[in-house]
């Protein structure tokens, strides 16, 4: 069983470029769990990335307004990510990882919940008055960890699985992101990354996730990042360097032959 309660780090920044309040599928880890009573915290650098479809208002002459469809993107960073791991200040999340497999092959469910709210969102209402209103988004992640230990200290990660969200109200707005992280319904999601463990007490993880939305604004999005795990790592005693089981120990050496009469 593992907690995971993430944690943003507040900064503040004049140019306003960190982006709060976005999914974040990313995890870090890999499919092997600490031991009982271990701790590890985790720091991660975050960034995001999101294509859709959307539609663009254009004002005519004659006062009239004609509306089309577009695509639109965006490229922010995110607010650095804490959090502890026992066995991001904007969102709040959970989750328990399942051990299916451990070998040369590790396998490994980790469902999640994870919940943000936005405020002060601007918007507009059915008479077309413009308003400030707020919104949540639950989002109940599963993927499934598959990790290639190529050996003792390095993993390879890959993390196949849906995502299905529910926001707590419809809005319209302008705003890309907020627009992004507003849909609901189901997700399907992909995540890549390396596990490198420098020290018994060190990990560092790049991962990259896709989430891939299936309704009609067809989003998305992709969240990228380097994630330091400290403290407690997984156990891979049993893994050689060659990928495999650890080498046996070499057969004790023949008795000397008997002294001649």
């Amino acid at each position: 069983m593992r907690h995971h309660w993430p944690r943003r780090i507040p900064m503040l920044l004049a140019s306003g470029a960190f982006l709060c309040g976005c999914p974040n599928p990313n995890l870090y880890t890999t499919p092997r769990t600490l031991n009982p009573g271990d701790v590890q915290l985790q720091v991660a650098a975050e960034g995001i990335g999101a294509t859709f479809n959307t539609t663009t208002t254009t004002q005519n002459a004659d006062g009239t307004t004609t509306t089309q469809p577009s695509t639109a993107s965006f490229l922010v960073p995110m607010i650095p990510t804490v959090g502890a791991r026992v066995a991001n200040f904007d969102t709040l999340a959970g989750d328990a990882k399942i051990r299916l497999l451990k070998g040369t092959v590790d396998l490994a469910l980790d469902p999640g919940l994870q919940f943000i709210y936005l405020a002060g969102i601007s918007s507009t209402d059915s008479q077309g008055n413009a308003e400030t209103v707020g919104a949540g988004v639950f989002y109940f992640h599963v993927p499934l960890l598959i990790g290639f230990n190529v050996s003792p200290t390095v993993s390879l990660i890959a993390s196949p699985g849906f995502v299905f969200s529910v926001a707590t109200a419809s809005v319209d707005t302008s705003d890309n992101t907020q627009e992004a992280a507003l849909s609901s319904g189901v997700w399907g999601r992909l995540g890549f990354g390396v596990n490198i463990r420098t020290s018994k007490k060190v990990s560092i993880q790049p991962e990259i996730t896709f989430m891939k939305d299936f309704q009609n604004d067809n989003i998305l999005l992709y969240i990228f990042g380097l994630g330091f795990n400290i403290g407690a790592q997984p156990d891979y005693s049993d893994i050689g360097w060659g990928g495999g089981s650890a080498p046996s120990p070499p057969p004790p050496p023949p008795p000397p032959p008997p002294n001649p009469q």
